[in-house]
């Protein structure tokens, strides 16, 4: 027979000590400033020297852009709707980019027509 105190012990974990778990990693990684790279809507201009700008498309306030010098990427990883690039910053170590976020140059897009 199962004893029902284990019983009370892991509804005490998964109800009170997971949250407060939860709760933590969210202040630590999602209310960083880094972080806005992966939440806000934005455009990505791809550099010829391997650097990225990123646009912020916030309607209610004007974002400043954000420049990634090709230093600080460390490596690229190519899905077959995103590229990851992986920097070497803390705590957010990845930038995840839909190909769609990707702007293309004026002469680019002439070629494609």
């Amino acid at each position: 027979m199962i004893d029902i105190r284990w019983l009370f012990v892991a509804l005490v974990v998964a109800f009170l000590i997971v949250p407060g778990v939860m709760v933590n990693l969210y202040v630590y990684y999602l209310l960083t400033p880094e972080a806005r790279r992966m939440i806000l809507t934005k455009r990505v201009e791809l550099h010829p020297d391997g650097a990225l700008t990123i646009h912020y498309c916030d309607e209610t306030q004007p974002l400043p852009s954000e420049h990634i010098p090709a230093s600080l990427i460390h490596h690229w990883n190519y899905g077959s709707r995103h590229a990851t690039a992986f920097l070497s910053t803390r705590p957010v170590s990845f930038l995840v980019i839909p190909y769609d976020d990707v702007l293309q140059k004026e002469s680019q897009r002439q070629d494609d027509i």
